[in-house]
């Protein structure tokens, strides 16, 4: 099990001044568009929505790099990828892009992330791989409440309590319905739902079907420790890291199944 900072401050300052270079070149698509536009960083083309929080997302996949792996003997490429919680769609362009997959199961609830999702599929040349699921990722399938957050659709989560509802699947139907035998990188950031996901009921869908994972961890859901434990008695080998701009609330954790 290791553990690890994620970036040095003097890669932070950089990271910093790049996203404000990118801000400044787009601020008028940011700022006063009146839809979707695309924006370019680092050689890859994302469809954004102004005046919401996509550019941060787009920050993340493409300046922080957070999906790129920090564990030993992570895959450099992978024919299935699922992505839960897809949002508009920055980590497909950039999965597509970098992992060269076949099949791109992209799992996302809320409608309007669902249409830019699509554009950005089709913008970007992979909407033949990607299957795109109206769908949460839950304990149960069948209807579950939802909050959205139309102005940060990435805070967007599952609330029981919520009048609004949206369908769901448990994580085994998910792959089961979409005949998915083997999951070779799997991306979750489903902000505090990961809690349902790493559940005794799911031990053996991880052990058998999944090569790697790499997600988020909201600690008020799910403290690290606890989802560390949960592969390490899978026999995953693991990685946690701290992306300090997100406070003391928030991990990436990856985790690598050496018998597939």
């Amino acid at each position: 099990m290791g553990a690890g900072s994620g970036r040095t401050p003097r890669n932070n300052l950089l990271v910093m001044i790049r996203f404000l270079l990118l801000c400044v070149q787009n601020l008028p698509k940011l700022l006063f568009g009146r839809g979707p536009s695309v924006i370019r960083s680092g050689g890859l083309e994302f469809v954004l929505r102004p005046r919401t929080l996509d550019i941060l997302i787009l920050r993340e996949i493409q300046l922080v790099k957070m999906y790129t792996s920090r564990l030993a003997g992570a895959p450099l490429t992978a024919d299935v990828v699922v992505d839960l919680g897809a949002n508009f769609g920055a980590f497909a362009v950039w999965a597509y892009a970098t992992l060269k997959p076949k099949r791109l199961i992209l799992v996302e609830p809320w409608q309007p992330n669902l249409k830019i999702l699509s554009m950005n599929a089709q913008h970007c040349g992979f909407e033949n791989i990607a299957e795109i699921i109206p769908a949460a990722v839950y304990q149960e399938s069948g209807p579950v409440g939802f909050r959205p957050r139309p102005r940060a659709s990435a805070n967007s989560a599952i609330d029981e309590h919520s009048h609004l509802q949206v369908a769901a699947l448990t994580f085994r139907d998910l792959l089961d319905k979409h005949h998915i035998k083997t999951l070779d990188y799997l991306k979750i950031d489903i902000e505090g739902g990961e809690r349902f996901i790493l559940s005794e009921e799911n031990r053996n869908v991880f052990s058998e079907r999944v090569r790697y994972v790499i997600m988020e961890i909201h600690c008020t859901h799910m403290p690290i420790e606890q989802a560390l434990t949960y592969f390490e008695r899978l026999g995953f080998e693991s990685y946690k890291w701290d992306p300090k701009e997100w406070g003391a609330n928030t991990r990436m954790l990856e985790a690598r199944n050496p018998n597939l």
